[in-house]
This record gives C-alpha cells, structure tokens and sequence, in this order.
C-alpha cells in the first residue's frame, strides 16, 4: 500500500480524530485497489510501492514534516514522493466520500447500529456531511487529473522514469489506436477543462464514434492511415511532378520521403500539410459527434456541426486526393483520374490531317476507315 500510517492520514486532514484507523486505512485499500491500481497499473504500481516502502525505511516516513524536498538530492526520489503523496490524497478523499455514512455509524454488542460521536464535538447536520462528502469528491478528482498530468508530463520528457511502466495502463496519456490521442487535442476542438480523467471518461464515445461514424466516411486504410500518421509520418506516399524533379529518373519512394522529411521543397511540404489539415479537420469531426453523444456536453447544433465537419474534411480529401495514395483507393468517395494514352507517331499525323483539314490516309487495317468497313461486309466502293 502507498498509505499505512496514522501520521500520513493527519498530515493528509489534519482537522480529522480517528478513533478507528485500522477501519478507514481498509477502506483506503479498496480505493486503492479499485481507483490508484487502474490508473498507473500493475508495474507502475509495483514500482512506487517499493520507493515508498525504500523512502519510509531511510527517512522514517515521508510526510511532509518528515521528508523535505532539500533531504532529497536524486530526481528521481523526488518525483517519486510527489507521485506518492498525490495517490495518497486519492485514496483518502474517495474513501472518506464512499464511506462517511459507514464510519459514521457503529454496531453494538446486541447487533444494532449506533451512532458514531466524539468528546467535546457536536454531530453534523445532514448538509454539513453532505459538502463534506462533495469536497472530497472534487479533491480525489483535482488529485486524479493532477496525477495523470504528472505522468504525462514524464512520459514527453527526454528521459522518462516511468513512460515504459505506464503505458500498461488504459490511463496512459496517449491512445495510439484513436485520431484523437490526448485530452490536450481533445481540448483544442471540445472543452473538457484540460482534464485528462474526462478524456479518459470520454474514451468509449470516442472509439464508437471513430469505428461508426468516421471509418465508413473515410474508409478502412485511410482511417488506419490517419491513426499511424501520429506516430510517424512515414504513410505519406510524395506525389511524382516531373517538373519539381531534376532531368532524369523519377526518385525512388525512400528518396522522396528522405527529402520529405528534411525539404522544404514545395511538392513534399504540401502533401504533409495536406495530411495535417485533412487530419484536424476529421478530428473537429470526430470531437462534434462525441459531444452530440454525450448527454451532459450536447448541444441542439452539435449533430449538425459534425455533419458539416464530416463533409468539409471529406471535399478537403478529394480535392487533394493525389496526397492521399494508395490508401484512398479503396474510400467510397474516390474517384479514379482519367488516364490519356499515349498517341503513337502515326495516329498523331492522321489527327494533324483531321485538324489540318485534309483527307486521312487510307489504311486497310483501320476498322473505322469507311472503306474498309464495307470492304470487310462484302462490297465495294467506288
């Protein structure tokens, strides 16, 4: 456990006497269990568990009279109280919300329930324990999203401690197989406060949305596409312009996406604009359709707002849909250029005479030459 002590739970709320610890730090376990486990996982977990037990072990506890941050020279072990210190908070403030009702009341030695009191305290009203309760709610939650935020902050650093631990839990901050990968993006099209808990909370909406709502429109490959762009850019298949390209052979694939990578060559710099464009516009969509399903963020406009996005992203994809090979092949609104072969020397003069005026050579093996037609029926023609 990350939270064992009577000292941690007064550091924690200091105005509180608990004449039963051993009761509220079972309830602290559940909370535990149920809430701090599924938010950094089982390794993570693992992890600070043995940091905490290691720091208490060297410094006889690590509450915050007791461990000071100038006692602590490694980077390390400071992130590691800080991280320790917020899950505490959680786990105190949902199990005193979950269970003051619980604790309040007691059972006799004839099997009835008595009334919890305390010397020299007079017993809360009903709407004192009802803001009680409601208060700690809103800390476990300050404190989750203070949590999450912390880590995430971890993992985008150059040298993470714990990014390879997290990525264990359905709470790490990115969501590889979503178009809508962080609550930061989430933020930027649906204001959700910044709050890395209701993105999470949002996560169902958003794959029913992406699987539903955006993959018919778009298409499978080019859904997958757009998902693997986040990550790396390397989908991005460069359009071939003969007149961008020095006299010779076409560049191969890997040249063209070396020079994409580090050219600003307007050819290469367009097609991965084009992808970042085509991306956040189908993001504003897939944010609109999450918020018309979710009761509490819908608005009456928000279906049409996200048809409208839908729509605008899809007309964005056609006109540019050179951008977007091979993947948008197989999409139900593509439409496959018109191809002009190539004339030989020969039907190039025949259509110079046509221009020119002039009658066209006679040829014997032309089945559109009239002679021949009526040649080849059986009759002549003088």
């Amino acid at each position: 456990m990350l939270l064992t002590t009577d000292d941690e739970i007064r550091s924690l709320m200091p105005t509180s006497k608990w004449n039963d610890v051993d009761m509220l730090l079972s309830c602290v376990e559940e909370e535990e269990q149920n809430v701090v486990l599924n938010l950094l996982g089982d390794e993570l977990m693992n992890r600070l568990v043995a940091d905490y037990e290691r720091l208490k072990a060297e410094h006889g506890g690590i509450t915050p009279d007791v461990l000071r941050p100038d006692m602590l020279v490694d980077q390390a072990d400071r992130q590691a109280v800080r991280a320790i210190r917020i899950c505490q908070k959680i786990q105190l403030f949902l199990a005193v919300a979950h269970n003051a009702g619980l604790m309040s009341v007691q059972f006799n030695s004839g099997g009835g329930l008595n009334q919890a009191t305390a010397e020299y305290y007079e017993k809360a009203d009903d709407k004192s324990v009802e803001r009680f309760v409601k208060d700690a709610y809103m800390k476990a939650h300050r404190n989750t999203d203070e949590l999450l935020t912390l880590l995430e902050h971890d993992a985008r650093s150059p040298q993470p401690l714990w990014a390879e631990l997290w990525k264990q839990s359905r709470y790490y901050f990115e969501q590889s197989n979503l178009l809508i990968t962080t609550a930061l993006q989430m933020q930027y099209f649906l204001n959700i406060n910044s709050s890395r808990q209701r993105f999470i909370e949002l996560l169902p909406d958003l794959q029913f949305v992406q699987q539903h709502y955006i993959k018919p429109r778009l298409g499978v490959k080019l859904t997958e596409a757009f998902i693997r762009f986040n990550t790396s850019n390397e989908v991005i298949h460069y359009p071939y312009h003969p007149e961008a390209q020095p006299e010779g052979e076409a560049p191969t694939e890997g040249e063209a996406q070396a020079e994409g990578e580090g050219s600003q060559h307007p050819i290469y710099s367009d097609a991965m604009l084009a992808w970042c464009d085509a991306i956040q516009r189908v993001r504003m969509a897939m944010a609109i359709f999450t918020e018309w399903r979710n009761p509490q963020l819908r608005r009456k406009e928000s279906l049409d707002e996200a048809n409208l996005s839908i729509a605008s992203a899809v007309s964005y994809i056609s006109e540019n849909q050179e951008y977007f090979m091979p993947y948008i092949e197989s999409s139900p609104f593509y439409v496959k250029p018109v191809v002009e072969e190539e004339l030989t020397d020969e039907e190039r003069q025949r259509q110079n005479r046509c221009i020119c005026g002039e009658p066209p050579a006679y040829d014997p093996c032309n089945p559109t030459n009239k002679a021949t037609t009526i040649f080849g029926l059986g009759l002549r023609q003088h």
